[in-house]
């Protein structure tokens, strides 16, 4: 099992923060929860966005399938606005990489989809 830990961003540096970072560095220099708690945005005291990131991406680790709003409800901190836009970005990211929108172009194209 995997474990997600990301130190409370507000005792980071400005610049290694994830939204700053993410402007400087580029997404591809981001960890995974580190992009999933700029897509979270923000927590509460109770339910800082490093441990509601960290619980989410544990979700999908566990489950591994299509995501629906309502599991992500389960999480306590999310509510319906983070629950509907983390669903919609499940969706949207296994519509992108899904083989049926994959052209195929030339024959190492086919060797690519059968890797993923």
């Amino acid at each position: 099992m995997k474990t997600y830990q990301l130190e409370k961003i507000s005792s980071m540096s400005v610049y290694d923060r994830p939204r700053e970072k993410i402007i400087n560095r580029g997404a591809e220099s981001l960890s995974d929860i580190e992009l999933m708690a700029i897509l979270i945005g923000s927590g509460t005291k109770k339910h800082p966005v490093e441990k509601l990131a960290s619980k989410v991406l544990q979700l999908v680790d566990d489950n591994q399938g299509v995501f629906e709003a309502e599991d992500f409800l389960s999480i306590e901190g999310i509510g319906p606005a983070k629950a509907t836009l983390l669903a919609a970005s499940m969706e949207l990211s296994r519509r992108i990489y899904s083989p049926r929108n994959k052209k195929i172009k030339s024959p190492s194209d086919v060797g690519m989809c059968q890797h993923r």
